[in-house]
């Protein structure tokens, strides 16, 4: 009684999860009774469990019916469920689910398989043309009362032999669902007059259980062999056969066509009897069977130990499995994040990104690369710290401010007057825009050729027009400039001319760089969209979103800076102290390289003299004032262009283009493309398109959170 009990404890565990659907999420031990349609399998069924399945001309088993069989003194009680399949929509599962019909006898069975088959929707159930024959769902049929055993077991529709069709492929694709679950036991029921290597049920375990470790062969229609063949079928019973099977085989004789129609009351007191008969006519009894493997009694008593034994061994390593998968379930529905149907949630959804999006950006912007994000700031590509968008703003805007003072000039002055080369570089005129930003020369649109002087000028000629402080390309803006100033002296207008000049490639250099940054930020606020917002729709939605804000802030920087070239067209004005130090510095350098050449020629010529010792401080003297003389500039309009370079360069030093516009529209308005008050401010249609939860995904949130409930409470029955 202790045994029985624990017996059927274990199976209403299993039970339990099973009607729950968790059959539809894991494998759980089960006994399936399998074969072709014309093997027998009715007949051993109702051997098994007591229960008349309807016979029907033309009638097969169109979907698994799972029958749950518990002793219990009292009253029988017979109910009738539907295990919809996971495939079903919610809508269908639940209408499948909502079914429970309680039988007062099993004569109204066949009412309940046509009711069943209609919800199903199978064809011949209903009117529909187009319906399926088959259906993944599960009858399930629970009889509590004197049933002699505490069993489960699941009967398959019949395997169609003989016919390439669509049906047989739907009811192989069925039957071979359950026989691939590990956990399940095979009954593969064999009609005798057949060669077991032959039977396609056979083949089929074959392909699953590829050891035989659990299948049970069950020969049935012993009574259709010819006499004198059954040492052929002892042969398979002692498992001898071509087919090895580590559960073995039994033996059965199905009732008859006329005890069927007799009815189940003559099927049940004659059974046992007619079996025994049977199997003790001479050509059986000579083979001297295990009785153990002969009849129907000895192949249930055995099913009950068989199923318990193996839930018990099974039982832990479900409960495993079902933790890992409600492990597994959760981790995935962390990361679909909180469902979002209404307005309201998609709208907080929005503000919870933005706030995380916000203190990446403010962290990235002020440099403070550790803390919860220094994962993120610390991915390098090719040892750069690409996401450290302050570091990288510094490195550029040093590239460019090393560039602007050694190459956006026009023309290069200090290179003026070393050669006599004339060759015109004839790219000049297309320098100014100098927008290259594809590499390291990124603000260099092609370093230009300068004209030199020529190296044998006489600098005696006073009077050589050629002889200038300035570039031939240039003209004479000395003259072309002139009003009404003195000779030798210049006016703001041929500063201004020379300054536009030199800084003519100004604005498209400083364009380039704005753009340089420009990507370089778009690239950086993809980067830590991908690392705040999981994702990809919400995050495609919100680049579109934010990018029409970085391309606002490129637009203002583009206009301040074209704002400040304008402002470098009127005429030089500056009031920093350092264009007059500027100016002095360069004077004093003049001065002192006069005086250093003045010396080194008096030295040269001196010692090129033969004079006595008392005479040399006086040569010296005369050869350095003839030195000095001859760095004097007499021609007044050449001194005149000598002191507007000096001033030039002067000026041209004190002058730069704003990196305040980098700042202020660029880089500090980055937190401003997402904040959390844009998204108070965000339409209802806004919000839905960009936060609205794809169908999909909402269909498998759901889909979590039902197989969640299932195996949480499964698990649940399982230990307790």
């Amino acid at each position: 009684m202790l045994e029985s009990e624990l017996i059927k404890s274990k199976l209403n565990l299993v039970d339990k999860a099973r009607a729950r659907g968790a059959g539809d999420h894991i494998s759980l031990p089960q006994l399936v009774v399998c074969g072709d349609q014309s093997a027998g399998k009715s007949s051993v069924l109702e051997g098994i469990t007591g229960i008349p399945f309807p016979r029907k001309a033309g009638l097969c088993t169109r979907f698994a019916t799972e029958i749950v069989l518990r002793h219990s003194p009292g009253k029988q009680a017979i109910t009738a469920t539907i295990i919809p399949h996971s495939s079903r929509d919610e809508v269908t599962a639940t209408r499948l689910r909502n079914y429970q019909k309680n039988l007062l006898g099993y004569d109204e069975l066949p009412d309940v398989i046509e009711t069943v088959g209609a919800l199903m929707g199978l064809k011949g159930f209903t009117d529909q043309k187009d319906s399926p024959p088959f259906a993944l769902d599960v009858l399930r049929i629970e009889v509590i009362g004197e049933t002699g055993l505490h069993l489960t077991i699941v009967d398959l529709p019949g395997l169609i032999s003989g016919a390439e069709s669509d049906d047989s492929s739907v009811v192989e694709g069925l039957v071979n669902s359950y026989l691939e679950n590990s956990r399940t036991i095979i009954l593969a029921v064999i009609p005798a007059i057949n060669d077991v290597e032959t039977q396609p049920i056979i083949r089929a375990a074959r392909q699953f259980d590829t050891e035989g470790v659990r299948t049970i062969g069950i020969i049935t229609k012993t009574d259709l062999i010819n006499d004198g063949t059954e040492g052929r079928i002892a042969a398979v019973i002692r498992n001898q056969g071509p087919i090895k099977l580590k559960l073995g085989y039994y033996l059965l004789k199905n009732p008859s066509q006329k005890e069927i129609e007799a009815g189940m009351a003559s099927i049940e007191r004659k059974r046992k009897r007619k079996e025994l008969e049977w199997f003790q006519n001479p050509g059986w009894k000579n083979q001297h069977l295990n009785s153990n493997r002969v009849g129907i009694d000895a192949l249930k008593s055995s099913l009950e130990v068989l199923l318990a034994r193996h839930i018990e061994r099974e039982l832990p390593k479900v409960c495993s499995e079902i933790s890992k998968l409600l492990e597994g379930a959760q981790n995935e529905i962390n990361e679909l994040g909180e469902e979002r149907t209404s307005i309201q949630s998609q709208r907080l959804f929005l503000s919870r990104l933005s706030m995380e999006f916000c203190s990446l950006i403010q962290a990235a912007t002020g440099g403070t690369y550790h803390g919860r994000f220094s994962e993120f700031f610390n991915r390098e590509t090719e040892s750069i710290f690409t996401n450290r968008i302050r570091a990288r703003v510094h490195h550029l805007n040093n590239e460019f401010a090393d560039f602007m003072c050694s190459k956006a000039h026009k023309y290069d002055l200090e290179r003026h007057g070393n050669d006599d080369d004339d060759d015109d570089d004839d790219d000049d005129d297309d320098d100014d825009d100098g927008d290259d930003d594809d590499d390291d020369d990124d603000y260099d649109d092609d370093e230009d050729d300068y004209d030199d002087e020529d190296e044998n000028d006489n600098e005696d000629d006073d009077d050589n027009d050629d002889d200038v402080a300035f570039p031939r390309e240039w003209g004479h803006p000395e003259a072309n400039t002139r009003g009404l100033e003195l000779n030798g002296t210049y006016g703001y207008m041929l500063l201004m001319e020379l300054f536009h000049t030199q800084s003519s490639r100004w604005s498209g250099i400083a364009s380039g760089h704005i753009n340089r940054i420009h990507d370089l930020i778009c690239i950086f606020v993809e980067q830590s969209l991908a690392y705040t917002v999981k994702e990809e729709q919400v995050r495609n939605e919100l680049w579109l979103y934010m990018r029409a804000s970085l391309q606002k802030n490129l637009a203002a920087a583009v206009n301040e800076l074209q704002t400040i070239c304008e402002d470098e067209k009127m005429p030089p004005i500056t009031y920093n102290h350092y264009y007059t130090d500027n100016i002095d510095k360069a004077s004093q350098e003049g001065m002192k390289d006069a005086f250093r050449k003045a010396i080194d020629a008096a030295n040269t010529d001196l010692n090129s003299e033969a004079v006595s010792q008392k005479k040399q401080s006086k040569a010296y003297r005369r050869l350095l004032e003839e030195a000095l003389e001859k760095k004097v500039i007499v021609n007044m309009d050449r001194r005149a262009c000598e002191e507007a370079k000096i001033a030039l360069n002067a000026y041209y030093k004190v002058k730069s283009i704003l990196m305040a516009v980098i700042e202020r529209h660029l880089i500090s308005k980055l937190p401003a493309i997402f904040p959390p008050t844009s998204v108070l401010k965000m339409s209802d249609q806004d919000v839905a398109r960009i936060a609205g939860e794809p169908a999909d995904r909402a269909d498998r949130r759901n889909e979590l959170l039902n197989m969640i409930q299932i195996l949480t409470e499964s698990l649940n029955d399982l230990q307790s």
